[in-house]
């Protein structure tokens, strides 16, 4: 028999969530009356599709839909497919009429963590998804914004990574940055401790040097790889960082 109360806290909020016996299940075979909860409930609808009666009004779900119920708001199954499979549990913290959607694989994750709490008892990853679900409902109720990185080591940092093995300049990091040519010179000074052309011969010797250990490619071939336009160029950076290789290779 299930009853279970589980606490979550996300932020400065505590979630008291009520699964009781029957919280989850194929919907179809649920014999449901008019009825209200004294707290908000959250429906999963898992697979299949449902129409409900919220308010004296009728709403229309289907796979991956949730959907909340406020409290003391009358409601009951309207109609449903044979195959809907539905997960339902209860909130103290009060939310008003909310629908969001979870991804294809949220949704079979979590009925996959049903299947494994019925099998071994092991509740761990239903509260994991029950998680994600509580917090994006929160995020619902909340304004959010996505705004452009200003983390400059990052920028930097990427920049480098991406285009080492192409032919750039500090121009080119300056328009990413959308500073001047000499702010940007000053950047890369301050987060990584090196010049631009040092940045970028460090970046293409690390590369380098990790494909003369891990693969049989020719130094020629490496060369092309990491942006020196001959092996001899590769050769002369490695030799100048004392870097050299520690196998003999060739330049076929």
């Amino acid at each position: 028999m299930l009853n279970k109360e589980l606490k979550l806290t996300l932020g400065n909020t505590t979630y008291e969530i009520f699964l009781q016996t029957g919280f989850f299940g194929n919907i179809h075979h649920i014999r449901s009356v008019l009825h209200k909860h004294a707290y908000s409930e959250v429906h999963v609808i898992l697979s299949g599709e449902v129409d409900m009666l919220i308010n004296n009004n009728v709403h229309s779900f289907c796979t991956g839909d949730v959907f909340v119920v406020p409290e003391e708001c009358f409601h009951t199954v309207k109609n449903s497919a044979p195959n809907t499979h539905h997960v339902a549990f209860q909130l103290k913290n009060q939310f008003g009429y909310q629908r969001i959607s979870l991804g294809d694989a949220e949704s079979k994750g979590l009925s996959q963590a049903i299947s494994n709490y019925l099998s071994t008892g092991n509740a761990l990853l239903i509260e994991a998804y029950l998680t994600v679900i509580c917090a994006q409902l929160t995020h619902n109720q909340h304004s959010l914004a996505l705004n452009d990185i200003e983390d400059r080591t990052f920028l930097i940092a990427e920049f480098f990574a991406k285009h080492y093995n192409r032919k750039i300049a500090l121009e080119d990091l300056a328009k990413r940055l959308n500073v001047s040519v000499k702010q940007a010179e000053r950047l890369v000074v301050k987060h990584t401790g090196s010049t631009f052309s040092k940045e970028l011969s460090n970046q293409r010797i690390e590369v380098a040097k990790w494909l003369l250990k891990e693969t049989s490619l020719t130094m020629k071939d490496i060369a092309n790889q990491v942006g020196y336009s001959s092996y001899s160029s590769l050769w002369k950076a490695l030799n100048k960082q004392n870097q050299s290789p520690d196998a003999q290779v060739s330049e076929e």
